[in-house]
């Protein structure tokens, strides 16, 4: 008999989920729905529910939905001060854009109570391509069509069909609302800032077009299905992540996971499933010195494709190309460079700005007398595209690159790679590299860093060219940069 009624008490409840008190329109003639809040002086926006089974708000014709401050019903005056749980959700596809005033304090969402997966927001499945808050509103604010909260640090919902197909969050976001950005449709190239630090379980799900994503040295730790992209090729995780629950992403492309903390961060719950929704022909990039421990960690060993992030130095008989890994934190690094062990002979140092630029040289005793030419940073090999000016630059570098010249033949030198965060060393990385002998012509396959036990960048000559060949293939010149 208990049961008999908490049954019927579930139906009741359920068929009133999204009842309203009235509806009236607003001064562009489209009727809004609104529930008188307890204080009897204030409503929330909620769900059309005689459109339940189909569109949401099915009748409304306009492509902008303006929210009023106030409205009138039986001769009362109600301020507009909430936007209710799932008002937006499945919306009719003639709306494009809702403009929210200054009076709302509250949007609501709730969890869908299945397996306590992605919470529902206000504003998902529609065709929105733009949230527009008042300049007065002091709780929440939008920019690019984007709604955040006032200062910034929560994104609350992205619009499903914002145009952008690269997007930089800004620095100072340090939070995702529950299913905020569900089925962003058009991104293909997501960066996030380096403020946010966590990314909770379906976070990022179903943006289905995103190709690339950049998550950056802050964020310790990654929940389960936080990142459902189906067509996900490129992911790259900070050298600051901790832990990340089993499954914590899902694609059905081949990825290339590049993941640059030196120890494998700890899986949480069961170890085994940790790609278990990653073709297993995919890639892991890891720190050259940390192959070996993340080949015997399971839980990350199940993608046997484990590969350096950075090239190997590849040298010549008088130069040396150089690579390393972008560090998120900092604002520039030093490369020492060495002729003994003991780091006492110095043959030059390197200081580069963030993105990878030389911005000073300074020779050493070590440097053969003979030398003449200045040595120069390449640009980054992931650098901008164009206009640094224009908001869509890419800040991102899989890895930064520059040669070395004027070396001496068949010599083995040391260097010492800094990272900076001001004038603090935040990483540093030790190594040494040889130079060829003047008669060794032709392929040379030989790596000049230790090795590593997997496939090396080699250097040949092809019809009177020297060539860089990475292992995958890709060809570049010996200053760094690729040739199509």
């Amino acid at each position: 008999m208990k049961r008999a009624i908490f049954e019927i008490i579930s139906v009741i409840l359920g068929s009133w989920a999204f009842a309203y008190d009235f509806k009236t329109a607003n001064t562009e003639g489209a009727e809004i729905c609104y529930n008188i809040l307890a204080d009897s002086t204030s409503v929330e926006v909620t769900y059309d529910n005689t459109a339940y089974g189909e569109y949401n708000y099915k009748n409304l014709t306009c492509d902008t939905l303006h929210i009023p401050e106030s409205v009138t019903y039986n001769d009362m005056e109600y301020s507009v001060v909430r936007l209710g749980e799932r008002a937006f959700n499945n919306m009719t596809p003639t709306v494009k854009t809702i403009v929210i005033p200054k009076t709302i304090k509250y949007i609501k969402y709730t969890g869908t109570g299945v397996n306590q997966q992605v919470s529902k927001m206000t504003f998902i499945e529609n065709n929105l391509e733009s949230i527009i808050v008042s300049d007065e509103n002091l709780h929440f604010m939008s920019k690019k069509g984007i709604l955040y909260t006032h200062n910034g640090d929560t994104l609350i919902a992205y619009p499903t069909r914002n145009n952008q197909d690269s997007v930089f969050l800004d620095e100072g976001l340090t939070y995702f609302a529950p299913g905020a950005m569900e089925n962003a449709l058009n991104i293909e190239y997501l960066e996030l800032p380096l403020s946010l630090k966590k990314i909770d379980s379906w976070a990022l799900c179903d943006m289905n077009n995103l190709k690339h994503l950049v998550i950056k040295d802050n964020v310790d730790t990654l929940g389960a299905n936080s990142i459902s992209c189906l067509g996900l090729t490129h992911l790259t995780l900070g050298s600051g992540l901790k832990y990340v629950d089993a499954r914590f992403v899902e694609t059905d492309s081949v990825l290339h996971l590049y993941c640059r903390a030196i120890n494998p961060p700890a899986i949480r719950n069961n170890s085994h499933n940790l790609f278990k929704y990653v073709p297993e022909e995919s890639f892991l990039y890891v720190p050259a010195k940390s192959i070996s421990i993340y080949r015997n960690t399971p839980g990350w060993n199940a993608l046997t494709n484990i590969l350096p992030i950075e090239p190997p130095i590849v040298a010549s008989s008088n130069e040396a190309t150089v690579s390393w890994v972008q560090n998120f934190s900092a604002t520039g690094y030093v490369w020492h460079l060495y002729s003994d062990a003991e780091h006492t002979q110095l043959v030059m140092s390197l200081t580069f700005d963030e993105r990878g630029y030389l911005t000073e040289l300074t020779l050493g005793d070590g440097l053969p007398a003979t030398a003449a030419e200045h040595n120069r940073a390449a640009a980054p090999m992931r650098g901008t595209d164009g206009d640094e000016n224009d908001g869509n630059e890419r800040r991102f570098a899989e890895y930064y690159s520059f040669t070395i010249r004027s070396l001496s033949p068949d010599r083995q030198y040391y260097y010492v790679r800094q990272a900076l965060s001001g004038e603090e060393i935040i990483d540093e990385e030790q190594g040494s590299f040889e130079t060829l002998t003047d008669t060794e012509t032709g392929l040379d396959g030989r790596a000049a860093t230790e090795d590593t036990g997997v496939p090396t960048a080699s250097k040949q000559l092809r019809e009177g060219r020297v060539l860089i060949i990475a292992p995958d293939g890709s060809t570049y010149s010996p200053d760094g940069k690729e040739l199509k």
